[in-house]
């Protein structure tokens, strides 16, 4: 997920959507990243483990 100025978002870093993409049906682990420049540009990722 992208967002910038705090109004415009793009993208999707839920959990459901992230296992759903990498065919994962038990989830083991869920590792999320930030990056953050102020308030002008933020980048959150999901990770997720399992089978």
């Amino acid at each position: 997920m992208h967002n910038i100025f705090s109004l415009i978002e793009l993208g999707d870093a839920g959990i459901d959507t992230a296992a759903k993409n990498a065919d994962i049906k038990k989830i083991s682990y869920i590792d999320v990243n930030e990056r953050m420049v102020f308030i002008f540009w933020r980048k959150v990722t999901v990770n997720v483990y399992g089978e």
